[in-house]
């Protein structure tokens, strides 16, 4: 009967005793970066940029395609040597594309946090979905 009953205390002080961690990150500020297509301005991303525990970055923030349709985007960045490699989700429902989910690769020169960048994605306009692929370049810009 000892035996029975001190397994169960000796479970919860345990339980008890064990001290949560902490996961703590430190915002950065907003960044704005401007993505070309063949050197054309194409559509711009707001990210909040927020440094995680373990040296990555959590991005959270909206995507504008310059014709007053925002949608949401968020994704996540870790510094590589002299880049910063990113990637970003969006998904949305605009006039000017219908329904549509993409995610972005970018390889971003660590000094400028400027670079190349390539897209997936499938759209659809009530028919059938449609694959997608875009690349050119992004630039970081001063936020609006």
């Amino acid at each position: 009967m000892k035996t029975s009953l001190s397994f169960p205390a000796l479970f919860g002080l345990l339980m008890f005793s064990m001290i949560p961690q902490s996961h703590a990150e430190t915002y950065h500020g907003d960044f704005c970066w401007q993505v070309l297509i063949n050197e054309v301005p194409a559509w711009t991303y707001q990210l909040g940029v927020y440094r995680k525990d373990g040296g990555h970055y959590a991005l959270y923030g909206r995507e504008d395609n310059g014709l007053g349709e925002i949608t949401a985007a968020h994704g996540n960045a870790a510094i590589v040597g002299d880049q910063v490699k990113m990637t970003i989700q969006g998904s949305g429902h605009t006039e000017a594309f219908g329904a549509w989910h993409e995610t972005v690769s970018a390889v971003l020169e660590a000094a400028t946090l400027s670079g190349t960048w390539h897209a997936l994605g499938v759209s659809t306009d009530s028919g059938a979905p449609r694959q997608f692929h875009s690349n050119g370049n992004i630039r970081l810009i001063a936020c609006p």
